[in-house]
């Protein structure tokens, strides 16, 4: 079992330089701003974002979305960057529910309107790029942070997700893991940031526990708010129980990784031993651990190993509940 961290967003999405959208370019051009966003990005973010709390067009606010992703790639490869790409990153995920879900102000998307899905991948992979950001402090994501034009005051919702940010070591993105050794990825479409949340270690147990969950920022301000102050909430949710959100009378699915979490559990020793001795006892230390057999199927070779979706149950229960 293979599990690598690295960036698996669409290519699209890279940002640091990369190309921008004809979509984002468009207004650019509109607004004579391409070759100031070239010279002096962060400035002429600015000068957008004034643009859009008076201008209707639903487009702006997905040109800041992607602008905003954009010069975050870049701000974080400069020394001393990391701030302000957080604030970056996270107002590329405000303009996006702004566009997805903002009405007061501005005309609804089409249902098979280009921005929309792009959008859609902005809003993920911005709230990925947090939780990589934050992944040894979850919760300093709380509190209140800096826009590129305002701030926002953000607290936490995990009413649905287990109460283990206390115990709780890191936080990891799902959406960049690349998890080799599965047959099947089992991932399920929606809006959100998948993650792995990983307890601190407990010696009563041989294995780290972890819980596999989705992050959703919902923001309730305004556009116009953001100057004085927003506010939003980020919401936790367990992948094992709520599966859609109603958002501004939408029904929106959450976006869910199954695998990445149990392939992280599976890269831990423990289970692989319970694998190649599964008529006997495992010392580990604290207690004698009777393992159960596991009725599985491999190469000579672990890290090749198989294991198919539909198995997923099985072994879960038979590893006697620690995943």
């Amino acid at each position: 079992m293979t599990l690598l961290l690295h960036d698996i967003h669409p290519r699209r999405l890279k940002g640091g330089g990369g190309g921008l959208s004809d979509l984002s370019n468009q207004v650019l051009y509109r607004f004579h701003l391409a070759y100031a966003f070239r010279e002096s990005p962060g400035d002429t973010l600015e000068k957008l974002h004034t643009i859009a709390c008076t201008d209707s067009r639903r487009e702006l606010l997905f040109a800041l979305s992607e602008l905003s992703y954009n010069y975050a790639g870049r701000t974080g490869n400069v020394h001393g960057g990391v701030a302000r790409s957080r604030e970056y990153y996270l107002a590329s995920a405000v303009y996006a529910y702004f566009f997805l879900f903002e009405t007061s102000n501005y005309a609804p998307p089409g249902p098979y309107d280009r921005k929309l899905r792009f959008a859609c991948d902005l809003y993920n992979a911005s709230l990925s790029k947090l939780i990589e950001m934050f992944k040894d402090h979850p919760k300093e994501l709380t509190g209140t942070h800096r826009l590129p034009v305002g701030k926002i005051t953000i607290t936490i919702d995990q009413e649905h997700f287990p109460p283990i940010l206390e115990n709780m070591a890191e936080i990891l993105p799902a959406d960049m893991m690349s998890v080799h050794g599965l047959s099947v990825r089992n991932r399920l479409s929606g809006l959100g940031a998948a993650f792995v949340a990983v307890a601190k270690q407990n010696k009563n147990l041989p294995v780290v526990r972890s819980f596999p969950g989705t992050l959703f920022l919902r923001v309730d301000s305004s556009m116009q708010d953001l100057a004085s102050g927003g506010v939003g909430r980020v919401e936790l949710y367990s992948s094992y129980q709520k599966r859609a959100l109603s958002v501004e009378g939408k029904h929106v699915p959450l976006e869910k990784d199954l695998s990445a979490q149990l392939a992280y559990n599976l890269n831990q020793s423990f289970f692989w031993e319970m694998a190649m001795t599964p008529h006997r006892t495992v010392m580990t230390g604290w207690s004698n651990i009777p393992v159960p057999t596991l009725i599985m199927q491999y190469p000579n070779s672990l890290s090749g190993m198989n294991i198919h979706a539909s198995q997923t149950p099985l072994l879960l229960r038979r590893c006697g509940g620690y995943f």
